[in-house]
């Protein structure tokens, strides 16, 4: 394995020793090409944004994330190191506003009917985000 490959794994491995505890004690959602694990509370969730094939529709419409607080507001970013979108729009240099380590800060009743933008994604690709209450 080389370096990079190695400090790269040593990356998601540390990422799952940080969500561990949510992952095994969460609540499993789901809704199109989101899935994802929100706490009990509604407190903290992390989501995966999946593109199993090529979509139909370009760019990709918005996502819902399931699960979280109506009432709540919350602290959506990318979640390094799934916070890759290698679909084409990132070659082209267009980025999605929201898309940025500092993120976006919305109601959860929101973030529910699916207001944010889904990145462009390959086929076989996938992106992490994470919600926390604020």
């Amino acid at each position: 394995m080389s370096d990079v490959d190695r400090a790269r794994l040593a990356e998601w491995v540390a990422l799952y020793k940080e969500l561990r505890g949510l992952l095994h004690s969460g609540v499993s959602v789901h809704s199109g090409p989101v899935h994802g694990v929100v706490a009990a509370d509604g407190s903290d969730a992390v989501f995966a944004i999946v593109a199993t094939g090529t979509s139909e529709l370009y760019p990709p419409g918005p996502v819902r994330l399931p699960g979280l607080d109506p009432e709540a507001t919350y602290h959506v970013r990318p979640l390094p190191p799934g916070d890759i979108a290698d679909g084409n729009a990132t070659d082209w240099g267009v980025p999605l506003p929201w898309w940025t380590p500092t993120g976006v800060t919305l109601r959860g009743r929101a973030l529910t009917a699916g207001v944010l933008q889904a990145p462009v994604l390959y086929p076989e690709r996938l992106v992490l985000i994470r919600a926390t209450e604020v």
